[in-house]
């Protein structure tokens, strides 16, 4: 695998205007957005997104969420540690936490492309166990 670092939310953007595939079974709620959101506030690390060609195969509901809370679709709700910012909009946000949201870094890793197929496949299943259970 190839291992890349997003420096800024700049880049996060670059990556979602490759046009990637989503894998996802249900959708985030805006309070689980928020969450996400404080963590990004409070410096916790994150997890790393994975991608291979076009598809993003772990993380693309956090850059959704991201994306999403930057432009103003939704305000944080739910908060627990910054419960000051609940109902606020990126834009009403301090300077300074606008600023680190926006300087985050993410690690990215790149799956080889190259890789053989099987091996491919089970990188997915290892990120994406809930897609895999039998009922």
């Amino acid at each position: 695998m190839t291992i890349r670092f997003f420096q800024n939310y700049k880049m996060v953007l670059d990556l979602l205007k490759l046009g990637l595939t989503i894998i996802k079974n249900h959708e985030w709620s805006n309070e689980v957005k928020s969450s996400f959101i404080e963590c990004l506030l409070e410096l916790y690390p994150l997890s790393p997104i994975f991608y291979c060609e076009n598809t993003v195969v772990d993380g693309m509901k956090r850059l959704e969420a991201l994306q999403s809370f930057i432009r103003g679709e939704f305000h944080l709700t739910g908060l627990q540690v910054l419960s000051e910012y609940n109902g606020l909009f990126f834009s009403e946000l301090p300077i300074p936490k606008q600023r680190r949201i926006r300087e985050t870094k993410i690690e990215v890793f790149q799956i080889d492309k190259h890789a053989p197929f099987e091996e491919r496949m089970i990188c997915f299943r290892k990120l994406n166990p809930d897609r895999f259970k039998l009922d």
